[in-house]
């Protein structure tokens, strides 16, 4: 069994203690690119929070990685699977399509978990998960869209969905819902089901994907548990991002530690 873990911090350094990986994590050679040939070097940003011990440590993590057989144990991307999640009463009932890791590779195609520092996010404890294709990977199977609580702030674009029964946040929407008839079963897994269909009434949402996907949000608490949603998973192997939005200054995103503000 290999330990990844000092890979995963590594690959965070450069955000967790304001340390950067001088070859940006784009960069990096792809899965099947071999061996990882040279150590990317770390320096450390202009912070008063840095110590020697935290570059030994973090030195020490980026060796650790470097002595693997290269960057393929860290990066391989699961299959496409359906997860399902519900609110704490179970009125509220909805699957979701992930691929795992949320990968650092802007040029990768995965799911996005992040935390955001806003005033909404805050204020409702939101953990944001964005599937691939809103379209496509999300379905609502109770209740009717119509049902559930609709919170809109500021411009009222985005309605942050509820249960009304036991008040439990579940879904960020930029779009619009629309429904459709489907068997549930062989949509979340192709290879099983019956012969028969067994349709039954379903919500997608729907929106504008150019020039990029329209808003959609799962809220990450809600999904239901299980080894590849264990959301202390996620955080120890810094998948989770964390955005700047209280100021509108180009801070950008990161890994491993909050901006201010924010949550872990």
């Amino acid at each position: 069994m290999i330990d990844l873990t000092g890979c995963f911090l590594a690959f965070k350094a450069y955000s967790d203690l304001h340390y950067e990986l001088r070859e940006p994590v784009s960069m990096l050679p792809d899965a099947d690119a071999g061996p990882l040939q040279s150590i990317p070097e770390i320096r450390p940003a202009a912070s008063a929070h840095n110590t020697s011990l935290d570059r030994g440590y973090y030195a020490s993590s980026i060796q650790k990685c470097h002595n693997l057989r290269g960057y393929d144990h860290v990066l391989a991307m699961s299959e496409l699977k359906a997860y399902p999640g519900s609110c704490h009463c179970g009125d509220v009932q909805y699957q979701v399509k992930l691929k795992f890791p949320s990968t650092h590779n802007n040029q990768t195609e995965s799911v996005r978990i992040y935390k955001c520092n806003c005033s909404t996010c805050q204020k409702m404890g939101y953990f944001h998960l964005r599937p691939i294709n809103p379209t496509e990977h999300y379905i609502l199977i109770s209740p009717n869209p119509e049902d559930l609580g609709d919170y809109r702030c500021f411009e009222k674009k985005h309605g942050w969905y509820f249960c009304k029964n036991c008040g439990v946040r579940v879904l960020g929407l930029g779009g619009s819902w629309e429904q459709v008839e489907l068997d549930v079963e062989k949509w979340a897994d192709p290879t099983k089901g019956s012969e028969k269909e067994n349709l039954q009434t379903v919500w997608r949402t729907i929106g504008p994907s150019d020039p990029k996907p329209y808003y959609l949000s799962v809220n990450a608490v809600t999904l239901e548990p299980t080894e590849d949603t264990d959301l202390r998973k996620w955080h120890e192997n810094g998948w989770i991002s964390y955005c700047e939005s209280r100021r509108d200054d180009g801070t950008p995103t990161r890994f491993g530690r909050p901006h201010e503000g924010g949550m872990y």
